[in-house]
């Protein structure tokens, strides 16, 4: 069993890393979701949840919330 605690920690990383280079993050969230469907056995994977509060003001901030929410929902996790 694996556990990754925490997928809303490593997202902010690559937003500081990356800035509003929104490409460059969807891929580096597609790779790892993608590396995780390929994982023989359990993954447990642990992340907040940012997107039922009020839509942020700040561009970087929404960019962060659709992310999270993208990757919080992404097909190969179900």
């Amino acid at each position: 069993m694996i556990l990754i605690d925490c997928l809303t920690l490593w997202l902010n990383n690559l937003f500081m890393k990356y800035e509003s280079d929104d490409e460059t993050v969807y891929q580096k969230i597609n790779n790892l979701m993608e590396a995780l469907a390929d994982v023989r056995g359990k993954v447990i994977v642990v992340s907040n949840e940012v997107g039922m509060g009020i839509v942020p003001e700040n561009k970087l901030a929404r960019q962060y919330r659709d992310a999270a929410g993208y990757m919080n929902k992404w097909k190969g996790l179900l």
